[in-house]
């Protein structure tokens, strides 16, 4: 395969383009959590969820809200959380926030009632205090599901992503002398490594394109070919020799077999790229990846290797 030629080229996808923009603002969210701007990580957290709808924001956004204060929008999320994951590992912890949430709206919603001697207007209210979060002993590792099947809390750890402390954990760190932490949030252990799009897929689709592009060729080449013969029946029966038509039909002669070749090298490779993209989906990865390039008077593979 001489006639191929080598570029560097990655291939890109609409949905890994949004994948990567919800890890970003999960990132961004985490950072606010953490420097305590609630509504700032409550926006970062809504934004991922919009872009790759995770039962796991759901739970990112409901700690931010009950630390927050805002108990009524956490009891809410808490429970759409359970909704999406009914049988999750932490439903026993979560259950816990929802009926701890509900007293305390509870409370905060029934009657105070008026020491003697008081006006009911000057009766001393205090506010409803906001418990601190649980401590669940386990870890996970991040990840972004895809829409409507997401992981959450239960993501089994992966081996390319580092074990990551949940945000109720509390592992310690190293502070000035003088100085608090505050507590991670629990993102982290409802957020799993993105996944890997299908090993051989774009190889294939590849394969696919390059095959239509030849098939075109092959038919262009065709018709080139009817034009060819068509003139040379022409100049053959007339009675007068007539040079343009003699030149134009052997300018599609030409043209005819440049087609042919450009469509049976194309098709060729397509057939390779096809055949590899089928293999890679049966075998190990592989250090090489290839995929097509097609342009103004060009086609060809493009190779990206790790040697």
């Amino acid at each position: 395969m001489a006639g191929l030629a080598l570029t560097f080229a990655v291939p890109v996808r609409a949905d890994d383009s949004a994948t990567e923009q919800a890890r970003k603002h999960y990132e961004t969210g985490t950072q606010q959590y953490d420097l305590g701007h609630w509504d700032d990580a409550i926006r970062e957290f809504e934004k991922a969820y919009e872009l790759r709808p995770d039962p796991s924001f759901l739970y990112n956004l409901a700690q931010a809200n009950r630390r927050k204060g805002d108990l009524k929008r956490a009891l809410d999320l808490y429970k759409n959380y359970l909704i999406k994951i009914p049988k999750g590992p932490q439903r026993a912890e979560v259950e816990e926030k929802i009926a701890a949430l509900q007293k305390q709206i509870d409370e905060a919603a029934a009657p105070k009632p008026v020491a003697p001697g008081l006006e009911p207007s000057a009766a001393p209210t205090a506010p409803a205090p906001i418990p601190s979060p649980a401590v669940p002993e386990q870890t996970a590792t991040p990840s972004v599901a895809p829409p409507g099947t997401g992981p959450g809390p239960q993501a089994e750890t992966t081996a390319a992503s580092p074990p990551v402390t949940q945000p109720d954990q509390g592992a310690p760190v190293a502070t000035p002398p003088g100085t608090t932490t505050t507590p991670v949030p629990a993102a982290a252990a409802t957020t799993s490594t993105l996944p890997a799009p299908p090993r051989g897929r774009s190889l294939r689709i590849a394969g696919i394109a390059c095959g239509a592009v030849g098939l075109v060729s092959l038919g262009t080449g065709v018709a080139f070919g009817l034009r060819a013969r068509s003139l040379s029946d022409k100049v053959s029966g007339a009675a007068t020799f007539n040079p343009s038509d003699d030149s134009n039909g052997q300018q599609a002669a030409k043209l005819q077999w440049v087609f042919y070749g450009v469509g049976a090298g194309v098709a060729a490779t397509g057939a390779v790229l096809y055949y590899l993209g089928v293999r890679a989906a049966r075998t190990p990865p592989s250090g090489l990846s290839l995929g097509p390039v097609v342009g103004p008077g060009t086609a060809g593979v493009s190779a990206m290797g790790v040697f």
